[in-house]
């Protein structure tokens, strides 16, 4: 039986991948893979996926084996990983997917174009599976191509890393610039999608624990279920200011959404849980804005290609307001009935949550980004 995972390896690669020009797809998520799967349809096209890994580590996936479960570690999952994702493609000789590969920088050509533009020529990256002296070994690829899908996170921060960026932040961390373009690390609402929680005990008996809800209620709802006239007058007043780093155009358009229309705002999902002892309880696990304000920022920390970016959401204004409303409104909800005849009170946040200032202070500390 051939090998179905022939074109996935390791960072190491043959002299000829290296040496080849081809297309390079940064990133080995669902995109990433996706893209260059359609890419790769073109027998003339080389296409190279370079990718950190797996996500986990190997001491965690061998965890769970210890823990019991018999043939689940760190190398039967790699090799599962490799047949789910390579499988469909995996007899096309033009791709190759690297994982185990952090992408360092883009490497750029020694002149600009006669219209003055740089040309990328190939990509640093990073050997994790081998080190020269404790550190991973530089590898080179040389690519005629070079299509970014590491995230909303990791783009910006691998473009920064490469020169591209605002000017004052990469001299600051002593990186050379090849292109100042301060808008490439802000973070749109894709990756600030506002999220926090809710949760409520309930009465011993009222549910049977041997027939939970298992997965979880999903209901989206427009501003207009939350908000009372009190709270549409004062969204209106926060909304008569523009949130910095969005535009006039989408903020207006965004404005319409939330005072006119019925277009759905908040998430909301939901189920009924049990702890080891039996006690239920009623959890809003994911409550989220779906179309925040917000417009965070995302920047290297150091020149380091592994150390972390720094990020900063900046949750607007109108955002906490909003989702300290879509907290609110689970009180509405459990005390409706037939819930409210299955509660017993508040757990998250708890009874002494109760007017909007605490609720906006309650989701000033709680929340993260979806």
């Amino acid at each position: 039986m051939a090998d179905d995972t022939a074109n996935v390896s390791k960072s190491t690669v043959d002299p000829e991948v290296t040496s080849q020009s081809a297309t390079a797809v940064v990133g080995g998520g669902a995109a990433g893979l996706a893209l260059a799967a359609r890419l790769s349809e073109d027998p003339s096209m080389s296409v190279v996926v370079l990718g950190a890994g797996v996500n986990g580590t190997k001491i965690e996936y061998d965890a769970l084996e210890a823990l019991g479960a018999t043939g689940w570690n760190w190398d039967t999952m790699f090799a599962a990983s490799k047949k789910v994702i390579h499988l469909p493609v995996a007899n096309r000789s033009n791709l190759r997917v690297l994982t185990e590969s952090q992408v360092s920088r883009i490497i750029w050509s020694a002149e600009k174009t006669n219209k003055g533009l740089l040309n990328a020529t190939g990509v640093e990256f990073l050997a994790l599976d081998d080190s020269i002296d404790g550190s991973p070994r530089k590898m080179f690829l040389k690519a005629s191509n070079i299509i970014l899908s590491a995230g909303a996170l990791n783009t910006p921060k691998l473009l920064e890393l490469s020169g591209v960026g605002d000017a004052d932040i990469l001299r600051r961390v002593g990186i050379d610039v090849e292109i100042d373009l301060p808008g490439i690390q802000l973070m749109t609402s894709s990756k600030l999608e506002p999220l926090s929680t809710a949760s409520y005990a309930l009465k011993n008996g009222s549910v049977d624990v041997l027939n939970l809800i298992r997965s979880a209620i999903l209901v989206f709802q427009p501003f207009s279920a939350l908000f009372n006239a009190s709270d549409l007058a004062r969204s209106r007043e926060i909304l008569s200011v523009k949130p910095p780093n969005i535009s006039i155009k989408q903020f207006d358009i965004m404005k319409t959404m939330i005072e006119e229309t019925d277009v759905p705002q908040v998430e909301f999902a939901w189920n009924i849980a049990a702890d080891q002892n039996n006690v239920t309880s009623l959890v809003f696990d994911r409550l989220i804005l779906l179309k925040p304000l917000s417009r965070g920022f995302v920047h290297v920390n150091s020149t380091n290609p592994l150390d972390p970016p720094v990020i900063n959401p900046r949750y607007a204004t109108h955002d906490k307001f909003a989702l300290a409303k879509a907290v609110q409104y689970t009180r509405t909800l459990v005390n409706t009935e037939p819930l409210k005849a299955l509660v017993e009170g508040p757990l998250i946040p708890d009874q002494n949550v109760q007017t909007d200032e605490d609720f906006v202070n309650f989701v000033d500390e709680q929340s993260v980004s979806e």
